[in-house]
């Protein structure tokens, strides 16, 4: 459902089982980032199928921008410590 145009205001995480690349990783990945106020401030994606290289490629792509600075642009910190942050 959320790659054939829901948004919710509400959903935080996207839950990745699936392997996507380009258009459809980023149009799946931006589906997160409909903010509403200061309860969702950005999107969370836990991605099952290790996808980082097709995610550099994605935003490689569509930014202009390539290899580490592509990265700078989407990654975010490990997952434990991010939970240990919301802990």
């Amino acid at each position: 459902m959320l790659l054939t145009g829901f948004d919710s205001q509400y959903i935080n995480p996207l839950y990745v089982d699936k392997h996507l690349k380009y258009h459809g990783l980023i149009q799946a990945f931006s589906r997160t980032n409909r903010v509403l106020h200061g309860a969702k401030p950005c999107g969370n994606i836990l991605d099952f199928r290790d996808q980082r290289k097709a995610v550099d490629d994605a935003i490689a792509l569509f930014s202009g921008e390539a290899g580490e600075r592509a990265r700078e642009i989407w990654l975010v910190d490990p997952a434990p410590v991010v939970v240990e942050k919301l802990s």
